[in-house]
């Protein structure tokens, strides 16, 4: 295969059984082959743990990449809130009452973060940090497209509901974690809605 015509994904290689595929990135193959599946039908996680080709995250690399994220956006979005609170800027204080612009300077931050990462290297800095990737659940390709990207934040917008975000935010933290420690394919609410796996690379 010709790394400058073929774009990246899953395809027969020359000399490999029949039914079977593996994975080429654009310059050569990262798999062995790999049994294809039914049409609309997601890949299963094989007998070690993995899915297309690749080990999916353990539970405790998941939590630890969030761990880091939420420390990394927290220190940030501290820093922006501390210098526009002491700026003077009177426009700003006036419209938030210190509490809609909050809002909105914590939404556009963590969309920013969560899908413009994912997007752009394949997964936010605390999973890069430690050798995560998210993944398409349907082609195993990283970085996911946007709509994969964005799905993934999705529920993150349940958190900005009036009165009940924050419930509906734990909710779906326990229900993913839940679901982290028991799921076969180690998949999240947020995971699900997106259809994306986390691997280690």
């Amino acid at each position: 295969m010709s790394g400058s015509t073929t774009p990246p994904g899953w395809y027969p290689a020359p000399g490999d059984p029949p039914g079977t595929h593996r994975y080429w990135n654009g310059t050569e193959w990262t798999t062995g082959p790999q049994p294809m599946q039914q049409a609309g039908m997601p890949p299963m996680v094989g007998s070690q743990g993995t899915v297309h080709g690749r080990p999916l995250a353990s539970p405790g690399q998941r939590i630890g990449a969030r761990l880091i994220d939420a420390v990394i956006i927290s220190v940030a979005l501290g820093a922006l809130v501390v210098a526009l609170f002491f700026s003077g800027d009177d426009d700003f204080n006036q419209f938030t009452g210190f509490n809609i612009g909050y809002t909105l300077i914590l939404l556009v931050a963590s969309a920013a973060y969560e899908v413009g990462f994912v997007i752009w290297k394949g997964g936010t800095p605390g999973k890069l940090v430690l050798g995560l990737r998210v993944i398409q659940q349907e082609d195993g390709r990283t970085p996911p497209d946007q709509q994969h990207a964005f799905m993934r934040w999705v529920p993150t917008l349940l958190g900005y509901v009036p009165f009940v975000g924050s419930l509906i935010s734990l909710g779906i933290s326990i229900l993913s974690l839940v679901w982290l420690f028991n799921d076969p394919n180690r998949q999240t609410v947020y995971d699900k809605i997106a259809k994306t796996y986390v691997v280690k690379v």
